[in-house]
């Protein structure tokens, strides 16, 4: 949890619920824990963390994932950004992102693409959205 403001916290999680083997409950309940925990912090909150864009694991693909989020949580706003090319260069089908993006506009989130090989040419990207001066 870190603080971004008098009024916001941002709870950043650091691995995707696919890698650490966690059920779409568990993820949302271990999230809804940490915001109802916040809320003490801020009055507001913010989530930011990464997810496989398929399904794997006991995991549902990131749109899939991201539209319980939504329907749990109701946030004001969401963003999703696919990584690609991924740091490793490879680059996601366009059928699939299509696909993808069409089921989180669907669900209300915004969404965009980050070339993520060159960590100093899009790297604050995210940074740079939870800027609130």
């Amino acid at each position: 949890m870190h603080r971004i403001s008098n009024e916001r916290v941002l709870y950043l999680r650091l691995t995707s619920p696919h890698e650490a083997r966690e059920t779409l409950e568990k993820f949302l309940d271990k999230t809804e824990n940490k915001i109802t925990r916040s809320l003490s912090l801020g009055s507001r909150w913010n989530f930011a963390g990464p997810l496989q864009p398929t399904a794997e694991k006991k995991m549902p693909s990131a749109a899939d994932t991201i539209t319980a989020f939504i329907h749990r949580f109701k946030p004001e706003r969401v963003r999703a950004m696919f990584l690609t090319p991924d740091r490793h260069g490879n680059c996601h089908d366009t059928a699939f992102l299509c696909g993808e993006t069409d089921k989180l506009s669907t669900a209300g989130a915004e969404v965009a693409t980050v070339d993520a090989r060159r960590r100093n040419k899009n790297g604050l990207i995210l940074a740079d959205f939870f800027d609130f001066t």
